[in-house]
């Protein structure tokens, strides 16, 4: 397809997932967006984040399966100078550059287990707590994730932790 050729009319199931992300995109919830490899998930929420009041602030995509399970840590949450070999000066995790703005994680399911605790403490607390910092950081970002249709939500403490999921279509 070339830039120049008009798009194709969008069918019924197309403006109801776009009517959805509308609505989506005027709350400030967190949101799993669930579907089979390109079929327009990061496209979906870069919607969900240009029409949403944090539009002015950052959008940061993380695709977690290019990260390095060793460097997993730093990357999302920063690390205080001196927090391991080679940290020289202090750095911002993705988690903080999102700070106003959207964090949208790709492949969220890849996520290790000790992360997705973290995690849970930036979408419960909006806190984060970078390597060796001494204090928690706050940190005001939506949470945008994207999965493959298989992630169900896992039980926490006995509870479902519930977040709008959107299938694109």
């Amino acid at each position: 397809m070339t830039r120049n050729a008009p798009e194709a009319p969008l069918s019924p199931a197309q403006l109801g997932f776009l009517g959805e992300l509308e609505r989506l995109a005027a709350s400030p919830v967190s949101v799993l967006i669930r579907g089979e490899h390109g079929v327009g998930k990061s496209r979906a929420a870069g919607i969900l984040h240009r029409r949403s009041e944090r539009a002015s602030g950052p959008l940061v995509v993380v695709d977690l399966r290019a990260l390095a399970p060793s460097l997993m840590e730093a990357e999302l949450f920063g690390h205080e100078q001196g927090a391991f070999t080679g940290a020289h000066k202090a750095r911002l995790g993705r988690v903080r550059r999102a700070d106003g703005g959207t964090l949208l994680l790709d492949g969220i399911e890849d996520l290790a287990l000790q992360s997705q605790g973290q995690l849970l403490r930036v979408w419960q607390e909006r806190v984060v707590e970078p390597l060796v910092a001494e204090q928690p950081q706050p940190v005001d970002a939506r949470l945008v994730a994207h999965a493959s249709p298989q992630l169900q939500p896992a039980p926490v403490h006995g509870r479902s932790l519930q977040s709008p999921t959107v299938h694109p279509r």
